[in-house]
């Protein structure tokens, strides 16, 4: 796989709309690797971004690209930079630290541009980055795969609402089977208990097509059911559908198929 190269303009323009931004520095380390949502291989279109494990207390993004789709899989191949020690302001990754991959999932900007990612929520941390002035980093390989399980509402202009979802309300969410026919689960996992849980289900013109209401949620992980029907009862056509969990502190999203 042939290493990409940006041009500066280039770099401007497409990390504005992925909503990764971050400053090339001469260290850097390449990163490959297969990214996949819920098991399934991520779409064209995607985005991968790399932050500090630190994140998200420190929402420095240290490096990102557009997935490559090739035979059906979804290939990562991006820069990671280090700091940039000429100049004062820390920019990037020192040597040794840890990282964390985020994924954007294009297919949800239809209806809320830069809304929402995947993300492995910090608790998947990957290791040992150092510079090797552009080569790839060791033990990163094509074939590894990272498979992104958690869809969370992560607005890069809101830090204090990345706090709170990531640290003190809920560590992930997905939903199993996906795709599915006819019915699904949708899995979340509450730090603290709750005393309502909504799950709003859309449609992709954004229409609000069922909402699943739970009350009284206490810590640890829970499952609802969706049966595929409607707020009448009425059995949804196949097709991409959006789900949207909230409760008073929190509003976390994902994406679901339905194929008959």
């Amino acid at each position: 796989m042939k290493t990409l190269i940006f041009s500066t303009i280039l770099f401007s323009i497409s990390f504005l709309n992925a909503q990764f931004y971050f400053s090339p520095t001469p260290a850097s380390g390449l990163i490959y690797g297969q990214a996949q949502l819920n098991g399934l291989a991520a779409d064209d279109g995607d985005w991968v971004g790399a932050f500090r494990a630190t994140y998200p207390a420190d929402t420095l993004c240290v490096g990102a690209g557009k997935l490559i789709i090739n035979g059906g899989i979804a290939y990562m191949n991006m820069q990671i930079y280090g700091d940039d020690p000429s100049t004062p302001e820390i920019d990037g990754m020192v040597s040794g630290e840890d990282f964390i991959l985020v994924l954007w999932d294009s297919s949800l900007a239809v209806s809320a541009i830069n809304d929402a990612y995947f993300s492995e929520q910090s608790t998947i941390t990957h290791a040992g980055w150092t510079n090797t002035n552009g080569a790839p980093l060791p033990g990163y390989e094509v074939d590894s795969i990272y498979n992104f399980i958690s869809l969370i509402d992560l607005s890069l202009d809101d830090n204090e609402k990345q706090k709170s979802i990531l640290s003190d309300q809920i560590s992930f969410h997905y939903n199993y089977p996906n795709p599915f026919n006819p019915t699904t689960n949708i899995f979340f996992n509450l730090r603290k208990p709750a005393s309502k849980i909504k799950i709003n289900i859309f449609d992709i013109f954004g229409r609000n097509i069922k909402q699943l209401t739970v009350e009284n949620i206490i810590s640890g992980q829970q499952s609802v059911n969706w049966d595929g029907k409607n707020n009448i009862g009425i059995k949804v056509p196949s097709g991409l559908y959006f789900y949207e969990i909230t409760s008073e502190s929190f509003t976390v999203k994902g994406k679901m198929t339905l194929l008959k």
